[in-house]
């Protein structure tokens, strides 16, 4: 059996927040969104990774610790990504590492790690 995409979930209380982040940040797409009750969630998607990677979004009252957890996107120039990043998401610099590669460390409105990374 072939696995055939990945999808990571994110529960939080900043629902919107973190919706528009990854919109803005990542140009996501809303693939699906549903509400049942007071309960919200948005798939999104990345065009550029072939529909095979999915975010979900899930609106819940629990404030969860995402302090550990990354989540890591590799693009062809990081200097190009930038430019085209708003302002305001642009929390620090790019960091060359000893094995080449650099990285950019954001962070999303529930304390995620969001790396953008060129390989070296």
């Amino acid at each position: 059996m072939n696995l055939q995409s990945l999808k990571l979930q994110i529960k939080t209380p900043l629902y919107d927040k973190t919706v528009l982040y990854f919109q803005k940040v990542l140009q996501a797409e809303v693939v699906d969104t549903w509400q049942n009750g007071e309960v919200h969630g948005t798939i999104l998607g990345f065009r550029t990774l072939q529909q095979r990677v999915f975010l979900e979004v899930f609106q819940c009252k629990e404030i969860h610790d995402y302090s550990a957890f990354s989540i890591q996107f590799a693009v062809p120039s990081l200097a190009d990504y930038m430019l085209q990043l708003p302002a305001e998401y642009l929390t620090g610099r790019p960091i060359k590492r000893d094995w080449g590669s650099t990285y950019l460390h954001l962070r999303d409105p529930n304390g995620a790690r969001v790396t953008i990374y060129q390989q070296g």
